[in-house]
């Protein structure tokens, strides 16, 4: 949201091509941040409720389509990350994704609550070195002072 907030300033120094980039990319994934938890619940009740009643639920099918399309997109695009990172990626990754999705707007809610209140305060994940990628910084600090 902070990213947002600061490359839409200026939308005309965006350019058309820029800005509908930023749309697309960060306004679409706040926009589905803060809507997948509510969809899904709303969906599910809809369900549980025509269940319970004895009918049919009253979704429409190129609804449901678009909601299987999408999800099946999702998840082909998180198998090839996984595949070109080199890491699993299983049926129960699947299964727990839409759970994970709608994790996404207890984010987006916490987000904005922050974004309020603290708005140039910023929630960092704290990093441990990677072993590997430690490196030795004497011999570039020696070769600095001879060549002083």
């Amino acid at each position: 949201m902070q990213t947002w907030g600061v490359h839409s300033r200026d939308p005309a120094g965006l350019g058309l091509r820029g800005l509908v980039s930023l749309v697309m990319t960060l306004g679409m994934a706040l926009v589905s941040a803060a809507l997948h938890a509510p969809s899904l619940a709303w969906i599910t009740t809809a369900v549980l409720i025509a269940a319970v009643a004895g009918l049919s639920p009253a979704t429409p099918v190129l609804a449901l389509a678009v909601l299987g399309l999408g999800a099946a997109a999702a998840w082909l695009t998180c198998a090839i990350g996984a595949r070109r990172a080199g890491l699993p990626y299983h049926l129960r990754d699947m299964v727990t994704a839409p759970a994970y999705w709608s994790l996404l707007s207890l984010a987006f809610v916490h987000a904005v609550w922050r974004l309020i209140r603290e708005p140039f305060a910023w929630d960092k994940t704290r990093h441990t070195a990677d072993p590997e990628a430690v490196v030795d910084t004497s011999s570039t600090a020696d070769s600095g002072r001879q060549a002083a």
